[in-house]
């Protein structure tokens, strides 16, 4: 829905309920939650924000995901060492403190551990013989 603005001699949209375009026909860059509908008065459609997490500014609207799971924003550009459609997975080789909002760094020793990647408390997995929670 949107609101008339005279400016001059041309009407121009004024957006609302999270909308943008000439004409108000799309959802605003972080509103792309659920796809465009046309307002009517019994229902403003409104634009839904993106669930990043707070770790992204920017998402698009994802078709499949919404049809999967009823949220279309997907996120990009996630912080925090994070990834994934609402920045809720850690990066490869970080893990997520309980309590934390972003991931840290594994740190995992590569001489004495498998991989790079630790498990949710921070712990490497270690080699044979080798201790401590980087395997160092």
């Amino acid at each position: 829905m949107s609101s008339g603005i005279d400016v001059g001699r041309k009407l121009v949209c004024e957006c609302q309920h999270n909308t943008a375009g000439v004409d108000c026909q799309e959802c605003d860059s972080f509103h792309q939650d659920r796809p465009w509908r046309r307002g009517t008065s019994e229902d403003a459609n409104e634009c839904i924000a993106c669930k990043c997490n707070g770790l992204s500014s920017r998402c698009y609207f994802d078709s499949e995901l919404y049809n999967q799971t009823g949220s279309g924003g997907h996120c990009l550009d996630c912080s925090g060492n994070t990834k994934g459609p609402h920045c809720e997975y850690c990066l490869d080789g970080f893990y997520r403190r309980s309590g934390e909002h972003f991931c840290t760094e594994c740190s995992c020793d590569l001489k004495g551990s498998f991989s790079t990647q630790c498990n949710s408390e921070g712990q490497c997995e270690c080699k044979p013989g080798v201790t401590g929670e980087r395997c160092d």
